[in-house]
């Protein structure tokens, strides 16, 4: 079974890889800017530009590619792009590009890409090809590094990874240029140590080292936010409101009851600069084999977690939800408004292995539930199907004219 679904994982990043155009991911753009400042051997910020080759700030400049960022409406001829992809030749001339801005952004975050765009300046490639190469360089290491989770893993959890990373938002994020992806595996990482570590009854060397390599790397793997990106809105004028006790319980209650869906649909997949998404049948079928995860996966006894521990997991999670919600009131929200804008379903990712894990054990405490319904092969075949073709079929009306 695990085969067919590596399958659908690897069909799909090709599909996130190749099919959308660049810069057609959330901050894309600048994200391209640091991993070709990463390829060309670079750590290190030493001014505010560096010299590289021409056709890469052609590319960033391309003003087809940045006019449909974000506009649902205006898309691209596909026979010309198409052209133009192939046609372009390599170009060596070297020109200014400026790095002012991206200075802050973690480096380890982009290597993966960074190969790719290497080898594709090595080799002569043009600079749509060598973009495309290095998103493909990127999302083959997240893969083989998925794998490795899963050998590492108790097969009674493999499930939870799996689902995970075969949601479209995650293989969508880990086929761009971003810290994103590095973010989403690490995360991975580090429940594959915490299982591993309880699965040892707390004697795992072996789980505390990769949970450990986890919390340092999620840790490294983004910037400082404030240090990124502007604030739309000054936080000062907000921050007393948040002080008064009544005034925060409200914003978060009723942020949470209006966003719930929208978030719930962005954790899922909401593409390109969230104007797009799926059929509404492949949320359901996501959010279906949700609800199936948590009813029909059984815990062995030494994979329950402690009361203490499951107290601590979901009162955490509660606390990261709170946090993002409230940061984004203050510096994304504007005045006026109490339902906080901004959060997008993409940054819950990464604490989503440990919500299923904690709805798992907290199903098999309070509601030891035996169901021993598998769904049959054919079923699943053809929900992974479906979600493919909904997929193609989404980017090819959102970005191409034929």
């Amino acid at each position: 079974m695990k085969n067919p679904i590596l399958a659908y994982f690897f069909i799909l990043g090709l599909i996130f890889c190749f099919l959308i155009p660049p810069f057609q991911k959330p901050d894309e753009t600048v994200h391209f800017q640091k991993t070709l400042f990463i390829s060309q051997g670079l750590f290190n910020c030493s001014g505010n530009s560096i010299s590289t080759n021409k056709q890469f700030i052609n590319l960033v400049n391309d003003k087809k590619l940045q006019q449909i960022i974000a506009k649902k409406n205006l898309k691209i001829k596909f026979n010309l792009y198409v052209n133009q992809i192939f046609s372009n030749k390599s170009n060596r001339q070297s020109d200014k590009l400026n790095t002012a801005y991206i200075c802050s952004f973690p480096l380890i975050s982009y290597f993966p890409q960074a190969v790719g765009l290497s080898i594709g300046q090595l080799i002569g490639l043009n600079a749509y090809l060598s973009f495309f190469l290095g998103r493909l360089t990127g999302f083959l290491f997240f893969f083989l590094w998925l794998i490795l989770l899963l050998k590492l893993i108790p097969k009674q959890m493999k499930n939870i990874i799996l689902v995970v990373f075969g949601l479209p938002m995650t293989l969508h994020q880990l086929t761009a240029y971003n810290y994103d992806g590095a973010q989403i595996m690490f995360s991975l990482t580090v429940f594959t140590g915490l299982v591993k570590i309880l699965d040892n009854k707390l004697r795992s060397k072996t789980g505390t080292i990769i949970f450990l390599t986890g919390i340092i790397g999620f840790i490294f793997s983004r910037p400082i936010i404030n240090s990124t990106y502007k604030a739309l809105f000054q936080p000062t004028t907000r921050l007393n409101q948040l002080n008064e006790f009544w005034f925060f319980v409200l914003m978060i209650i009723k942020t949470t009851f209006s966003r719930l869906i929208f978030y719930l649909q962005g954790t899922i997949g909401i593409f390109g600069w969230l104007e797009y998404g799926m059929d509404k049948i492949v949320y359901l079928l996501v959010f279906g084999y949700f609800i199936y995860l948590i009813l029909t996966v059984r815990l062995p006894k030494k994979l329950k977690l402690p009361i203490w521990l499951n107290i601590l997991i979901i009162v955490g999670l509660v606390c990261v939800y709170i946090s993002l919600i409230s940061f984004h009131f203050l510096y994304w929200t504007k005045p006026g408004n109490i339902i906080s804008e901004g959060t997008q379903g993409r940054y819950f990712i990464p604490f989503l292995p440990f919500f299923l894990y904690w709805a798992i054990d907290t199903k098999e405490k309070f509601f030891p539930l035996k169901i021993k319904f598998r769904l049959p092969l054919w079923l699943i075949y053809l929900s992974l199907l479906t979600i493919i073709l909904s997929i193609i079929k989404s980017i090819i009306l959102r970005f191409y004219i034929f």
